[in-house]
């Protein structure tokens, strides 16, 4: 019996997912099928046709996985395993606090005041949707303490933030009303509550 050969598996896409992995194989000759598990012996592995996607379902415990692949020929013999790893996560981001979240300004470009960062071990950044026009990722650091924003004038901004990490996963939303009217004083942040006006 003579070993099918196959001469590389990598991950396509995410190295941090939260559901599937997608792997690409390439072989140095024919094969019936591919088999991928989480296991060295491979128990309870999933079996693929040469022309299927090979997209791997996750689960379990967060952490980095081991997946093992090997091909079978027509003949039933099988090629000696070859490994690729993956980080999988299904854990949130925390909730995002903000120090205030409501009041209002006489500019376009406000700062929204992290009172608590969200953290995750994957943390990637912050999106923020104003007025439900879409989540836009932000271009602040993870690290940051304010996020700035681009207000729509002479209304109230319905501002909301979420963090989200490199699997996808999203934090809960918190949320901040923040009227811009050019014609306003200049407004100075309050500990108890918004925002209050103090004279130029």
């Amino acid at each position: 019996k003579i070993a099918p050969l196959f001469e590389s598996v990598e991950l396509v896409g995410n190295t941090i997912v939260n559901d599937n992995a997608t792997l690409s194989l390439t072989a140095l000759e024919n094969y019936k099928n591919i088999e991928i598990s989480l296991n060295a012996n491979f128990s309870f592995a999933k079996v693929y046709a040469p022309t299927a996607d090979l997209i791997f379902p996750l689960s379990g415990i967060d952490g980095m996985k081991t997946m093992y692949v090997r091909v079978t020929d027509d003949a039933d013999n099988k090629s000696i395993a070859q490994t690729v790893t993956i980080t999988y996560d299904t854990t949130l981001p925390t909730k995002p606090e903000l120090v205030a979240s409501n009041g209002f300004t006489n500019i376009t470009d406000f700062d929204l005041v992290l009172k608590t960062k969200s953290t995750d071990d994957n943390m990637k950044g912050y999106e923020v949707n104003i007025n439900n026009g879409g989540w836009i990722l932000t271009n602040e650091p993870i690290t940051t303490s304010k996020i700035t924003v681009s207000l729509i004038q002479n209304t109230q901004n319905i501002i909301k933030v979420r963090a989200i990490d490199k699997a996808g996963n999203f934090s809960l939303e918190t949320a901040a009303y923040i009227t811009q009217d050019p014609l306003t004083l200049v407004t100075t942040p309050s500990k108890l509550a918004g925002y209050y006006n103090t004279p130029i």
